[in-house]
C-alpha cells in the first residue's frame, strides 16, 4: 500500500447534492455582498449630494431672514411712512391750488359759468386727495401693524423649520448610512458563512475517499496496543458508518515498534533506557537487541502497564512484520540510559510489534 492509494468509497449522493446547494448559496450571497456595496457606494455619493441640497436649502432661509431683517423690514416700514406722507402732501397741493385758484378768480375777467367750473374741478380734486390719503394711512397702518410682524414672524418660521429640516435630513442621511453599513456586514458574514459551508462539505466530499497517509499494510478495523480484535472485520459494501469508527488502520514497515503487557511485579526490573533481547517464533533463528522505550506510569487495566520497546538497529531484511508475535527478554544486568536497572533477569514477555 502506497502514500495516497485510495482505500475506501463511500457513497456521496446526498453530500453531493448539500454541496451544490452550498455551492449556489455561496454564490448568491457574493452576488448579494456586490449588490450591497455598489449600492452603500451609489448611496454615499447621492446622500453627499442631498446634504449640500440640504444646506443651501437653510442658507437660503438664513438669507431671506437676514435681508429681510436688515433691509426690507425698515424699507417696507418707511415705505409705509412714505405713502402717507405723499399722500398728506397731494391732500395739501389740491387744496393750495384750489385756495389760489379761488384768490383769482375774485381778480380776473372770466366768466361764471368758467370759474366754477375750474373751481368744481380743484374742490374735487381735493376731495380724491383726501381720500387717497385715508385710504394710504390704512393700509400704512396696516402694514405696519400687522403685515410687516406678520411677515417677520413668516421668515422666523420658515428660517426654524429650515433648521430643524437640515437637522432631520443629516439625521436621516447618517441613520441610511449606518443601515447600509450594517447590512454590508451581514452580507459579508453571510458569504465567510457561505464559503466556511461550502469549504467544509468540500473537505467532508473529500473525505468520503479514504487514501493511505503513509506506505504501508492496509489492515481491516481498528488496532489496540498493537493487537486486532479477535473477531474479523464484518466491514462490507452498503452499511452505514459512524464519524468516529476505524474502518481501516494502515501500519507502516519502518516504524515497527513493540507493545509489552508488563506485570506490576516486573516494573523494578524493566525500565526505560534498559536494553532487551528480541525474538520471533514465526522467524526460527533470528533475533535482535532492543531498547526500552517507555514504561508507563499507571496501568491501563488491572496491573497491566504499557512498555514500549524499539529496535536498537534495523538490518537490511528485517523479517519483522506489523501484527507479529514476538519474545522479549529484558536484560536485568544491564545498565539503562536514564535509569539503573536491576541486578536479575526479567522473564520473557510475549508481545507484537
Amino acid at each position: 500500500m502506497n502514500r495516497g492509494q485510495n482505500l475506501v468509497w463511500l457513497e456521496s449522493e446526498d453530500l453531493d447534492s448539500k454541496l451544490a446547494a452550498a455551492e449556489a448559496a455561496l454564490q448568491e450571497a457574493r452576488l448579494q455582498v456586490g449588490v450591497d456595496e455598489f449600492a452603500h457606494t451609489h448611496a454615499l455619493k447621492v446622500a453627499e449630494v442631498e446634504r449640500k441640497k440640504a444646506g443651501r436649502v437653510r442658507q437660503l432661509a438664513r438669507q431671506a431672514f437676514q435681508n429681510f431683517m436688515k433691509i426690507d423690514r425698515d424699507r417696507d416700514l418707511r415705505a409705509a411712512e412714505f405713502d402717507v406722507i405723499q399722500a398728506r402732501a397731494a391732500v395739501e397741493n389740491a387744496t393750495e391750488e384750489l385756495d389760489q385758484l379761488r384768490q383769482m378768480y375774485e381778480v380776473d375777467d372770466l366768466t361764471e359759468a368758467s370759474e366754477e367750473i375750474v373751481l368744481k374741478r380743484a374742490v374735487q380734486a381735493v376731495k380724491n386727495a383726501a381720500f387717497r390719503l385715508e385710504g394710504v394711512e390704512i393700509a400704512s397702518s396696516r402694514k405696519i401693524d400687522q403685515t410687516i410682524p406678520n411677515a417677520e414672524a413668516g421668515h422666523r418660521e420658515t428660517l426654524a423649520l429650515a433648521e430643524l429640516a437640515y437637522e432631520k435630513r443629516l439625521r436621516d442621511l447618517r441613520d441610511g448610512r449606518r443601515r447600509r453599513e450594517l447590512e454590508l456586514i451581514r452580507s459579508r458574514r453571510a458569504v465567510a458563512a457561505a464559503e466556511r459551508t461550502f469549504a467544509e462539505l468540500k473537505a467532508e466530499r473529500q473525505r468520503l475517499v479514504l487514501r493511505s497517509p503513509i506506505d504501508g499494510i492496509a489492515i481491516h478495523g481498528k488496532l489496540t496496543r498493537g493487537r486486532l480484535g479477535d473477531r474479523p472485520s464484518s466491514l462490507v459494501s452498503g452499511p452505514t458508518v459512524s464519524p468516529d469508527q476505524v474502518i481501516m488502520t494502515v501500519v507502516g514497515r519502518d516504524r515497527l515498534q513493540i507493545r509489552v503487557d508488563l506485570e506490576g511485579k516486573d516494573l523494578a526490573a524493566v525500565q526505560e533506557g534498559g536494553s532487551c533481547t528480541i525474538a520471533a517464533a514465526a522467524v526460527p533463528g533470528w533475533s535482535a537487541s532492543g531498547r526500552i522505550a517507555s514504561v508507563a506510569a499507571v496501568p491501563y487495566a488491572g496491573q497491566k502497564y504499557d512498555c514500549v520497546v524499539t529496535l536498537t538497529a534495523r538490518p537490511q531484511g528485517l523479517p519483522l512484520r506489523p501484527l507479529m508475535a514476538c519474545d522479549v527478554t529484558f536484560d536485568r544486568n544491564a545498565k539503562p540510559r536514564v535509569k539503573k536497572a536491576p541486578a536479575k533477569k526479567a522473564p520473557a514477555k510475549k508481545a507484537k510489534p
